[in-house]
């Protein structure tokens, strides 16, 4: 398996860098990697892309994270109901995307939907995860 920045090398480099997580340490990895993959490709951006945009969320979560990304945007959702955000937010991410790298070993969830809306979209997927689902 390659690690993710050879990943990034191999299907060419990417203007803006989009990543979903999950869990804290998958988060904190995937910044990571994605922070590197920056510091050798300065000419990209690495954007947070929030489902929400209500007043309250970007207080209480969207502070903390000036500075660390490029940019934080929020797509064109705000007419969906509330409680599909992440859902439209991860579409929309896909739709922009040029491949998706994930790292998915089951088949339920919000991640395994991304994904099989990504294989439907039929964009390049590599899936790092361990006997992870193709």
């Amino acid at each position: 398996m390659a690690p993710p920045i050879q990943i990034f090398v191999s299907v060419g480099i990417p203007t803006h860098i989009f990543y979903r997580h999950f869990r804290k340490n998958i988060r904190r990895c995937t910044y990571k990697c994605c922070k590197k993959f920056k510091e050798i490709n300065p000419n990209i951006s690495l954007l947070f892309v929030t489902p929400y945009i209500t007043e309250e969320y970007q207080r209480n979560r969207l502070r903390h994270l000036e500075g660390k990304y490029d940019a934080i945007i929020y797509p064109q959702i705000e007419d969906k109901p509330l409680r599909f955000a992440i859902t439209y937010r991860n579409r929309w991410m896909i739709d922009k995307a040029d491949c998706l790298i994930c790292a998915i070993s089951h088949t339920f969830g919000g991640a395994y939907k991304t994904f099989m809306y990504a294989k439907r979209k039929k964009k390049p997927i590599y899936n790092l995860a361990v006997g992870g689902i193709t």
